[in-house]
């Protein structure tokens, strides 16, 4: 949730083997996040380093332990408090220091200063990929999975209701009597017709309905293990009112695509802007106050 992480290692302690589970946690397992660019890794106090006969092996054991769990790239630092460190007698060395101490800090300063405009561009971003994500990813999901559904409830309902019916038949060809009775029975009144009728549709939509529920349960709870949103969206598309062969998945439809596209819309422009403020920078509060209107 934060929108800048600052991660301090001790200088003074240089063998990153005692922290190999910090460097496990706070790095293996944040390495593949969309944004763990935010993480910034620093060596603090380097100036004691100095004192050692190789200070170079000092940064190099910990960027080679923070390779080892993943972490290719420039967000490693090496900084000091000039004010309180170490004497340097080696003025060619004490400059490399300095030198590499200003740059780190110049970055480390200018990510800190950037952070409103950072943050901004990662609300704009993630809308249009969630946005984007629903139309383009989940409902052609959501679609294939209630496809699936679907044949599935065919596929119970005629092996079902076609054994059931089938033991009918077998019932009145078997025992002649019953269906010289029923036969008579059903002739002999409408009424009897329409409540013969009525009773058969009952049997036939409860049997239908029943196996929709169970199907459609066992399907979602599978789902859950992957994805629970889409799980939740398929059973919200069995209602007992809604058809099994809708054309559109329940809740998609031409208001839900033009909130996205006024979602997707006003992000493209809070970019935009976002863009245009490095080149006035005087309008920022005008670009905030418009972005939280338009997200």
């Amino acid at each position: 949730m934060s929108d800048l992480v600052l991660v301090f290692f001790d200088a003074r302690h240089p063998e990153p083997g005692a922290m190999r589970d910090t460097l496990e946690h706070l790095v293996k397992t944040n390495i593949g996040r969309n944004d763990s660019d935010k993480i910034l890794y620093i060596l603090n106090q380097i100036d004691t380093s100095a004192q050692e006969d190789n200070p170079e092996e000092v940064i190099g054991a910990w960027q080679r332990a923070l390779s080892q769990e993943g972490l290719i790239g420039g967000s490693f630092y090496t900084i000091y408090n000039e004010s309180l460190a170490n004497v340097i007698e080696d003025s060619a060395l004490a400059e490399r220091f300095k030198r590499k101490k200003d740059k780190d800090l110049q970055t480390i300063t200018m990510r800190m200063q950037k952070i409103s405009t950072e943050r901004a561009y990662r609300i704009a971003n993630s809308a249009q990929e969630i946005a984007d994500r629903i139309e383009n990813e989940q409902i052609p999901a959501l679609k294939k999975y209630i496809k699936a559904w679907r044949a599935k409830v065919v596929i119970a309902d005629v092996v079902i209701l076609g054994g059931l019916f089938s033991l009918l038949g077998w019932v009145f060809l078997t025992y002649a009597n019953i269906a010289t009775f029923m036969q008579n029975w059903l002739l002999d009144s409408i009424v009897n017709g329409a409540v013969a009728g009525i009773v058969a549709l009952i049997i036939i939509f409860g049997v239908h309905y029943t196996l929709r529920n169970k199907l459609v349960k066992w399907d979602a709870k599978r789902l859950a293990r992957k994805d629970r949103s889409l799980a939740n969206a398929l059973l919200y598309n069995n209602r007992f009112w809604r058809g099994m062969y809708s054309v559109n998945s329940r809740g998609w439809n031409g208001r839900t695509k033009t909130s996205l596209n006024n979602i997707k819309l006003a992000s493209k422009k809070a970019i935009q802007k976002l863009t245009d403020q490095f080149a006035d920078p005087s309008g920022q509060k005008k670009l905030q106050f418009s972005m939280k209107r338009q997200l």
